[in-house]
């Protein structure tokens, strides 16, 4: 594994990263609790060949075998994080840790028959795992039309890629992540069923 990817030692952290624990800002908090709570998923409904990945659910369950924590169980953290995205209204969050370069995920569109009809909007919300890494670019995710057209986001800290996955589905437009170019916690908000 690459050494930017591993996460430092508390007593190695850079200073500026994080002065102490009480003076943490919202999105360390956010990445911190997640680290500690995520697990290496299982798949329900889908398989992969790729490598895995800790998930960590929360809300209303997504297709992943691991228990979903419900959110009154979450610290003030997550509503804070949620009013200042405008995602308070989703109901189901799905984490990913990426934490290798070979992290990533395949060209895809949601499974829709998990979401509520009408309501199809996906909020992904990415960010650095490492504060040293908030101004680079985490990944690149990308929408390909079924005639081929191909739409890039940059992935920065705190990048909301917004898309409605029922449109998604009808048109044939998938989406993937190809590599993780620095460690990164990604949030997914949805309305599930």
């Amino acid at each position: 594994m690459d050494r930017f990817l591993k996460r430092p030692r508390e007593d190695e952290q850079d200073a500026q990263e994080t002065p102490n624990k009480s003076n943490k800002d919202l999105e360390s908090t956010i990445v911190d609790y997640v680290l500690e709570h995520a697990d290496y998923g299982e798949r329900g409904r889908i398989n992969t060949r790729g490598p895995k990945r800790k998930i960590l659910q929360m809300g209303k369950q997504y297709y992943w075998k691991n228990k979903a924590l419900p959110f009154e169980s979450l610290p003030s953290c997550f509503e804070e994080f949620a009013t200042k995205h405008g995602v308070k209204d989703f109901n189901s969050i799905l984490c990913n840790v990426y934490m290798e370069r070979q992290s990533r995920i395949g060209l895809h569109s949601d499974n829709t028959s998990l979401l509520k009809p009408n309501q199809g909007t996906v909020k992904s919300i990415s960010l650095a795992i490492h504060a040293r890494d908030r101004d680079r670019r985490l990944a690149v995710m990308m929408f390909q039309a079924r005639d081929g057209s191909v739409e890039t986001h940059d992935l920065l800290h705190n990048t909301c890629i917004t898309f409605d996955a029922h449109q998604d589905g009808n048109s044939g437009r998938k989406h993937e992540v190809k590599k993780t170019e620095y460690p990164r916690l990604n949030l997914t908000y949805r309305h599930l069923k």
